[in-house]
């Protein structure tokens, strides 16, 4: 035994498969965050305020999982638990954003 302990290590797949989940990952994002623009530019040519809902709930329904995960995961120690319970939270002020969307008038 040399003593050496990996750093890293990889696990759940080949190179190619990582990397194309890495692709579609940043796909989305990118995506969800260009619908939101266009919801926004959008809400600043109709002025119509149920536009920006719109948009804040597209972006934290589709890109707001995604980025909880990459952040909470490579940059902190948070559990898996906690990153699991913000990932469904910010689905759900995301749905509740496009409800809002849907049926306020104001």
């Amino acid at each position: 035994m040399t003593g050496r302990v990996a750093l890293q290590s990889v696990v759940g797949g080949s190179v190619v498969g990582v990397l194309l989940a890495m692709l579609a990952t940043a796909l989305l994002v990118v995506l969800s965050l260009v619908v939101a623009y266009e919801a926004v530019r959008g809400y600043g040519d109709a002025d119509d305020h149920a536009l920006g809902s719109l948009a804040a709930g597209i972006v934290l329904v589709s890109a707001g999982p995604t980025l909880v995960t990459l952040l909470l995961t490579n940059l902190t120690a948070t559990p898996a638990e906690v990153v699991s319970l913000l990932q469904r939270l910010a689905e759900l002020f995301g749905l509740l954003a496009m409800v809002h969307a849907m049926y306020y008038d104001g």
